[in-house]
Order: C-alpha cells, then sequence, then structure tokens
C-alpha cells in the first residue's frame, strides 16, 4: 500500500478528514516554497486549543524543525571538547544561521507568482497564530 500512495495525498486525506481540528508536523528540514502542497488544508482546518508551556494557545498548525540526535552523541561533545554548554549567544547564533538558510532558500531559481503567494499566505498564517513554527536546536559548540 506504501508503494501505491503518495505521501503528499497521505498528508492531505488525513487533514481533509472532519474529525482533524489542527495538526502537528515534525520535519528535519523545511523548504518555504514546498508549503505550497498543504496550505489549503491548513487554512481549512477550524484549529483547537493546545498547551504550550502554561499557556492553552489556539493552533491550526505546529512544525518543529530539526533533526534528533542520539544521547551518545550530546554526552560526546559535553565531554569530549571544552565543555561549553548551550547560552544565549549560541541560540541566538543558531537564529540567525536558520534566517540566513531560509534566505538562501529564496534566492535558489526565479520565483513563480505562486511561490510569492504561497510565502505570503504563510507570513499571515503565522502572523495569525494558525501556525507556529519551532526549531529543535542541536547543541554544537564547533
Amino acid at each position: 500500500m506504501n508503494i501505491d500512495l503518495k505521501f503528499e495525498q497521505g498528508l492531505r486525506n488525513i487533514m481533509e478528514s472532519p474529525s482533524v481540528k489542527r495538526v502537528d508536523f515534525c520535519v528535519g528540514y523545511f523548504n518555504l516554497r514546498g508549503w505550497k502542497l498543504i496550505i489549503d488544508q491548513v487554512d481549512n482546518l477550524p484549529g483547537d486549543y493546545v498547551e504550550e508551556g502554561n499557556d492553552d494557545m489556539f493552533r491550526t498548525c505546529r512544525l518543529l524543525i530539526g533533526m534528533h540526535h542520539h544521547n551518545e552523541d550530546y554526552i560526546r561533545r559535553l565531554y569530549g571538547q571544552d565543555g561549553t554548554l548551550p547560552d544565549a549567544n549560541m541560540v541566538k547564533k543558531s537564529k540567525l544561521q536558520i534566517a540566513i538558510d531560509f534566505r538562501k532558500q529564496l534566492l535558489l531559481g526565479l520565483p513563480t507568482k505562486q511561490d510569492e503567494w504561497t510565502l505570503r499566505r504563510l507570513s499571515a498564517q503565522l502572523k495569525e497564530g494558525k501556525v507556529a513554527v519551532k526549531r529543535y536546536l542541536v547543541f554544537n559548540p564547533n
């Protein structure tokens, strides 16, 4: 069955199910222009409240971007080098690098009208709080 069912269509089928109010995604990488594949489905979801920290937030879609590493990797990094723990400066640098990476995506190729519309709609979804994006930062002191 997995051979016949395309991931994109399977994802859409889940999101279009009447019982689905909101979705959470966890991806290793995020292609901004690829949001066009599910943007309509995100817009059509009714949304629901979800606990974030100590607050109940109304969300339609939460997106976690990043890759998990094995605990052994963290231990090696922590004890194998200078033992530097992540701090606010490292987090700031990581956020800047993410912005640079997204900018590079946008500079590749000529954007189509569809690409521009998708990015504007994603921006609106973020501003409306419909979509919330978090980055899973991997501790790397180098």
